[in-house]
């Protein structure tokens, strides 16, 4: 069976879909991620064949994004939802993900929730399409009110009725790696009502990834090997938001004293937009690299890594599955 994953350029978006489409491939599936252009090292980095669709222009997205800092949390959430992911993101992969349907022909479209487009392609090409969880939230009806108006753009130009992506938002069957006990009700969206209370919520599967190991070394540069390595990130996004620009070089600053090696992830989900810190430097006594490339995380005994990151859903569940401890900050 074909399985075609479909992600937004974001790690703490992709990274839920990793799991599950190793374990298909395990399964004796044929697998591809399609994904944005510029999104084809973290795709193929995973060891997944990469079915590339356009990404917005940054100039556009820059624009958005550079709002978000002026709002009201609930606004700023209004707005990333609304514009970016239901709008700006889906319009641009829509002919894309048509493209690429009809040309490899999946069995299924296993997407993430943010992923739209391909949402409304798959329905239109007659293509079954699941979901898997990039947080402890679902889709619900609140979600879908607040996204209506772009998905109603969005379903008209797949060939569906204008009510149909937003409907399939909320009843698309779910996979999900957190407990029932941890289930959310939605973002901050101040009208929106808890989602495990909405009739229209499609099935919802759980499952429990496979927890990866290591026992390799680190490359000489990184310093004492005896010394546990801390991993700081501040998810997908930070990077690419312009008042928190100095945040990167505050932070390897910061762990000058350590005495052991560390590393600052600045993967972002708009890499050239903002950009984030150099790709590596000496701190202190430490080399602190800069970038999740530069970061080896197959090669080190990850039992002793010990993880600083900014409580996004995607890394948190990555840092469970490769460290011991984890600390995160209150919000």
């Amino acid at each position: 069976m074909r399985v075609l994953f479909s992600t937004t350029a974001g790690d703490g978006h992709f990274g839920p879909l990793i799991p599950v489409a190793r374990e298909c491939a395990a399964a004796g599936h044929e697998i591809a991620v399609a994904a944005p252009q510029t999104f084809h090292g973290a795709v193929e980095n995973a060891g997944f064949r990469h079915l590339p669709f356009p990404d917005v222009p940054v100039d556009v997205m820059r624009r958005v994004y550079d709002r978000l800092p002026y709002l009201p949390r609930t606004e700023a959430n209004r707005l990333v939802i609304a514009e970016i992911f239901a709008r700006l993101d889906a319009q641009a992969a829509l002919p894309g993900l048509i493209d690429i349907l009809a040309s490899w022909r999946p069995d299924i479209v296993v997407r993430e929730p943010c992923e739209f487009a391909s949402l409304v392609a798959a329905d239109s090409a007659g293509v079954a399409q699941v979901q898997v969880a990039i947080g402890m939230f679902r889709f619900g009806s609140g979600f879908a009110a607040v996204a209506a108006e772009p998905l109603a753009e969005l379903s008209s130009l797949a060939g569906l009725p204008a009510d149909r992506g937003a409907t399939l938002a909320v009843a698309s069957p779910t996979f999900t790696s957190v407990p029932a006990i941890l289930d959310a009700p939605d973002l901050d969206l101040d009208d929106a009502a808890p989602s495990g209370s909405d009739p229209g919520l499609g099935p919802i599967w759980r499952f429990r990834g496979r927890v990866e190991g290591g026992n390799g070394r680190l490359p000489g540069r990184w310093g004492n090997h005896d010394h546990p390595v801390l991993y700081v990130t501040y998810g997908s996004v930070t990077g690419g938001m312009a008042h928190l620009s100095d945040l990167y070089q505050a932070t390897l600053h910061a762990l000058a004293d350590l005495p052991g090696p560390g590393a600052l992830d600045h993967r972002t989900r708009r890499r050239s937009i903002h950009g984030g810190a150099s790709a590596a430097e000496r701190v202190g006594g430490a080399v602190v690299a800069a970038g999740g490339r530069d970061a080896p995380r197959r090669s080190h005994d990850r039992s002793r890594w010990i993880w600083h990151h900014h409580g996004g859903f995607g890394r948190g569940r990555a840092s469970s599955r490769r460290s011991a401890l984890r600390l995160r900050p209150v919000r």
